[in-house]
């Protein structure tokens, strides 16, 4: 099993990923995901495959997405990303 991280979830290659994942879902399991700002969109891909870590672009949007989805760790800004980007 891989563990995938995709930074850019709900963009075109993010989104071509996820199909990737679909077809294969024993290879791949989705470790976190990373969005900008298309928030419903995002929550799909959380609904769907229940990542453990999300990054979002601002603080605020983390903290209101921790009280819907309380399992997944949240980071925010350019430093979640960083964060995000390095998780083993």
């Amino acid at each position: 099993m891989e563990y995938l991280v995709i930074l850019g979830v709900t963009g075109s290659i993010g989104q071509q990923t996820l199909e990737v994942v679909r077809q294969h879902p024993d290879k791949f399991k989705i470790l976190g995901v990373s969005a900008a700002r298309n928030i419903k969109q995002l929550e799909l891909v959380i609904n769907e495959f229940e990542p453990a870590y999300v990054t979002v672009l601002d603080a605020e949007t983390a903290e209101l997405l921790k009280g819907k989805y309380p399992t997944i760790t949240f980071f925010s800004g350019e430093k979640g990303l960083e964060t995000l980007a390095t998780i083993q």
